[in-house]
């Protein structure tokens, strides 16, 4: 039993006073400790021993705001009204008897006692870490023990001699017993403030050593598994080697520092910088999720490189950042391919043929060949392929292709920009026929002569268009526009570029008409014009 409340007692070791032993306290709480053993009087006197044994102050507890320590300087005034008789009224002496003042007067000398042990000066060592004192021991052997001990469980725990990176000394001094450490706390101190160092395997790259293992063998296994990551079973390997000058070298270091290998593997493959990834969801894609981190499907491929495709996992965890490894691993490898070899086409001019026609006059075949590349793939991507050798399994058989070259528009030395679509007499002239407008020429032919185009342009219409029959409407630029009708084929197709003077259709008589003929229609910005003032 005590005094105790919630900011009182811290109790301590027990130290033998006479028959008694007396648990330390805290000295701020003193007064209010004797304050108590005054208003209990009328306890039995038992008791007193028992209250007694809580006011032996604990020796490092007693460097507080004002310590009861008897030195220079010691507050005289505070304890001898502590011992004033006013702490022992009378009804102490009249209720209890002459058990109760033997008790007090106990207290009085346990307390006394306690002031004088935690007063006394003795020799001691303080131990010194690079000159700086840290605490003060009794005994040197028993520090340099602790010591010593502490280096020989890190020693079987690394399996490697540890030493120790800062100076320890000792310096003979005095001073007072409540200031000295004990083995435990010693321990402690040691624990904290030094810096075992031991002789591990640190990983140098391009001349800087990026990471710490425990030994070679370690390093070996790191960067033996870094290579074989980018391996395959299929694959023809012809080296395997680092972009980087990488080398493993001996370091002494904190043993803080020694990196475990899986942790050294990924820190090597994903560099030191700090991930962001996201998380797949239901609906997600690689293009909503690149837009949604404002990045390119590109880049998002290129920092996942495990990714097959544009499927996605519900659940898959994708990295939003190219990821700069330490070391960059070049795989050489050879592949043997069987290609294609795709034939040429040759085109050959045939005076026979109208201009605008072709025909093949042999057919092309592919050939096949066997290729064996060296490639190097760096990380998994390949960055270089070049051929060592090739082997033509099957020629291919080049295409010939005959194109004609007879220009079908005549010429009747006219002065306009456009040629005859054929030659042949004028049947109808633009102008009125038969009490109405007649919008164009009509040229007479024979059924299945070529019309070639008037000029160079693009095919806009070619199809049926009622009364015209089938008929062909090319548009040349700047406004002109030309119309052939009354075809019995037509040779081209909307959208078709067509040159002066290719075929595009044969003469015929379809739609309103009386016999096989042309009839040509000039249009400028969208008005009917007298075809004679356009053609040569």
């Amino acid at each position: 039993m005590g005094f105790k409340t919630k900011d009182d007692i811290k109790l301590s070791e027990k130290l033998e006073f006479g028959k008694i032993n007396f648990i330390n306290v805290r000295s701020a709480n003193l007064k209010q400790k004797i304050n108590k053993f005054r208003m209990k009087t009328t306890v039995k006197s038992d008791k007193h021993f028992e209250y007694a044994q809580e006011f032996y102050a604990r020796k490092k507890s007693l460097k507080l705001s004002q310590p009861f320590i008897l030195k220079k300087g010691f507050p005289l005034s505070w304890l001898k009204s502590f011992m004033s008789l006013a702490f022992f009224p009378s009804t102490l002496k009249t209720t209890v008897g002459s058990r109760s003042v033997i008790a007090a007067v106990l207290v009085l000398l346990a307390l006394f006692g306690g002031l004088v042990v935690a007063n006394k000066e003795k020799m001691v060592y303080a131990v010194l870490i690079n000159g700086k004192q840290v605490a003060f021991v009794e005994n040197r052997e028993e520090a340099e023990q602790v010591l010593n001990g502490l280096k020989t469980v890190k020693t079987k725990a690394w399996k490697r001699s540890v030493t120790i990176k800062e100076a320890v000394t000792f310096r003979e001094t005095t001073t007072h017993f409540y200031n000295i450490e004990s083995i435990s706390d010693l321990t402690k101190i040691f624990d904290e403030k030094l810096t075992f160092v031991a002789a591990a395997t640190g990983i140098k790259i391009n001349g800087t050593v990026g990471l710490i293992v425990k030994d070679k063998q370690t390093a070996d296994y790191i960067l033996d598994k870094l290579k074989k990551h980018f391996i395959k079973n299929e694959m023809n390997v012809g080296s395997v080697k680092f972009a980087e000058k990488v080398e493993i070298v001996q370091v002494p270091v904190d043993l803080k520092d020694i990196i475990e290998p899986d942790k050294a593997l990924e820190i090597i493959k994903n560099g030191q910088q700090k991930k962001a990834t996201h998380v797949v969801s239901k609906g997600d894609s690689l293009w909503s999720i690149a837009r949604k981190y404002d990045m390119r499907v590109a880049d998002l491929k290129v920092a996942n490189l495990d990714l097959k495709g544009e499927k996605l996992d519900i659940g898959q965890v994708l990295n939003l950042v190219r990821l700069e490894p330490m070391i960059n691993v070049l795989v050489e490898r050879q592949i043997t391919v069987n290609e294609i070899m795709p034939y040429d086409v040759v085109v050959k001019k045939d005076g026979g043929m109208w201009r605008g026609r072709q025909k093949i006059q042999q057919k092309g075949e592919n050939g096949s060949r066997l290729l064996t590349y060296k490639v190097v793939m760096k990380n998994g991507l390949e960055v270089s392929k070049s051929v060592l050798a090739e082997k033509v399994l099957k020629p291919a058989k080049g295409q010939i292709v005959l194109k004609g070259s007879r220009f079908v528009i005549a010429s009747r030395q006219g002065s306009g920009r456009l040629g005859w679509p054929i030659s042949g007499k004028i049947n109808s002239s633009y102008g009125r026929r038969w009490g109405r407008m007649h919008t164009g020429l009509d040229i007479d032919g024979s059924t299945g002569q070529p019309i070639g185009a008037a000029d160079d342009g693009r095919v806009v219409s070619a199809g049926w268009d009622g009364g015209y029959g089938k008929a062909v409407v090319i548009n040349h630029g700047n406004g002109l526009v030309t119309k052939y009708a009354h075809m019995s084929k037509i040779e081209v197709e909307v959208g078709q570029q067509v040159s002066r003077g290719d075929l595009i259709g044969l003469v015929g008589s379809t739609g309103n008409s009386t016999g096989p003929h042309v009839h040509f229609e000039v249009f400028v910005d969208g008005a009917i014009k007298n075809p004679m003032m356009y053609l040569k």
